[in-house]
C-alpha cells in the first residue's frame, strides 16, 4: 500500500481517495456492486468477472514468543518449523499464507500444525506471545511497537507473499486508469527485482 500510494500525488491522495480495511470477500463484491473502486488484497487467485493485477511479493517473517529455542537463529528455516503450531488468521490473506506453508512445508515431507482463526492478524499477535503457537506474516505487516513477540525471517527467499490489486473491468471511472497506470509501474519495477 505504501509504495502504491508513494507513486500518486498528494493532491490525488486527498481528493479521490478513501481506505477502507476489510476481508477479501467483501472488497471483492464491493467492487462487483461498483461501490468500491480498487481493492489490494493478498495472493494471487482471480476472482470471477473481476481484472487483478499481481503488484508486488514480500518476503515472509515468523513471529515468535519471547524466549522461544528459534531465536537464537538469524535466520528460521522451513524445516525448523517441524512441530510447531502456526497460527493463521482466516482474514487478510491468512488463508493464503496457511496454504503457502502447506505447500512448502509439505514438499518437505512435514505434516505442518496449522490453526486458522477468526481473529484479525493483531490478535494472533497476543496467542503468538501467550506460547500458543508461531504465526507467518508478510514483511509489511511486521508491527514495530510490539515488545512481546519477536520476528525472525524466514531463510527461503524464494517463498513469497504477493499482492494483487483488483477492479471491475465495467468501471469506467478516469482515476482508475491513473491507478492502474502507477501499479503498473509498481509491477514492473517487482518484477526486475527492485525494491523487494
Amino acid at each position: 500500500m505504501d509504495r502504491l500510494l508513494d507513486r500518486l500525488a498528494p493532491s490525488d491522495l486527498a481528493s479521490k481517495f478513501i481506505l477502507n480495511d476489510g476481508h477479501r470477500a467483501f472488497h471483492l463484491e464491493a467492487i462487483r456492486r461498483l461501490e468500491l473502486d480498487l481493492a489490494l488484497v493478498p495472493g494471487t487467485r482471480a476472482a470471477p468477472n473481476m481484472s487483478h493485477r499481481v503488484i508486488e511479493a514480500e518476503p515472509l517473517v515468523v513471529a515468535l514468543p519471547l524466549g522461544h529455542d528459534l531465536l537464537a537463529h538469524q535466520e528460521i528455516q522451513w524445516s525448523a518449523l517441524s512441530g510447531q503450531v502456526l497460527l493463521f488468521s482466516m482474514f487478510d490473506g491468512g488463508t493464503d499464507l496457511a496454504q503457502i506453508c502447506a505447500n512448502v512445508l509439505g514438499a518437505q515431507g512435514i505434516v505442518p500444525q496449522f490453526d486458522v482463526l477468526p481473529v484479525l492478524p493483531d490478535s494472533l499477535f497476543h496467542l503468538v506471545a501467550a506460547g500458543r503457537g508461531a504465526s507467518i506474516l508478510p514483511l509489511s505487516a511486521y508491527p514495530a511497537a510490539r515488545h512481546d513477540v519477536a520476528f525472525k525471517p524466514i531463510a527461503a527467499p524464494d517463498q513469497l507473499m504477493f499482492v494483487s490489486l483488483f477492479w471491475c473491468p465495467h468501471n469506467t471511472r478516469p482515476d482508475i486508469e491513473h491507478v492502474l497506470e502507477a501499479a503498473r509501474e509498481l509491477s514492473s519495477l517487482s518484477n526486475r527485482g527492485i525494491g523487494l
